[in-house]
């Protein structure tokens, strides 16, 4: 999406220090065009930030920059990273961040500008030192997969992948025990298990799981 060493001037306001190492994108086809999240920070920083670009075509992409859609400092106590965009069942379009600190913030957003209706209006969905929020819909029910535990640490790393359930996009989600997982909550779904080592960040896409481990 942007040539190797550069990246919208925006990004400086926000990250000081950003050297271009984009991760954790997400993409969501809505009215013509495809919206591109991606996070911009730095390792173990709250200085960071959500930006979007856009394309009528994957194919044959003309990707314009959206600029950022929402930022967190060290007086949030949430960290804007990890992007998931989901549509509920009513149509209505969501957005999941958050990484460590407080854990992963759900807020709404606008179809036509693909950023929040009103930023300040956050559901706490989990808590906990958790991140790379995933949420899917399955008959009656929302369900929201995310990570605790620490990635990045090669044979080390300790990540793990956890779920709760709620009739609302927005929560609160239970685990099978009925603990919130806005509350240390969730329901074990995948773990370390001999050479596989670290499972996170869940994905779905035609019927197949996607994750990441060591």
């Amino acid at each position: 999406v942007f040539a190797s060493g550069t990246w919208p001037s925006w990004i400086n306001d926000y990250v000081p220090g950003f050297d271009g190492f984009f991760w954790a994108p997400a993409i969501i086809y809505m009215n013509g065009q495809w919206h591109l999240y991606y996070s911009c920070s730095s390792w173990g920083s709250q200085l960071s930030a959500i930006g979007v670009v856009t394309s009528p075509s994957l194919s044959n992409p003309d990707w314009q920059d959206q600029g950022m859609v929402v930022h967190s400092d060290n007086s949030k106590d949430w960290n804007a990273i990890d992007p998931d965009i989901f549509k509920d069942n009513e149509g209505k379009v969501w957005l999941l961040y958050g990484s460590y600190w407080d854990g992963i913030f759900i807020t709404e957003l606008d179809s036509t500008t693909g950023k929040p209706i009103n930023p300040d209006s956050l559901h706490h969905a989990a808590n906990s030192r958790c991140e790379a929020g995933h949420l899917e819909s399955h008959g009656d029910y929302y369900y929201l997969f995310f990570n605790r535990g620490s990635c990045c640490s090669d044979i080390h790393s300790t990540y793990h992948i956890l779920v709760g359930r709620s009739p609302s996009p927005t929560g609160p989600f239970y685990d099978k025990d009925s603990v919130a997982t806005n509350n240390t909550g969730g329901s074990l779904f995948l773990h370390s298990d001999g050479r596989i080592l670290g499972p996170g960040q869940f994905g779905l896409g035609e019927g197949k799981l996607s994750y990441h481990y060591y």
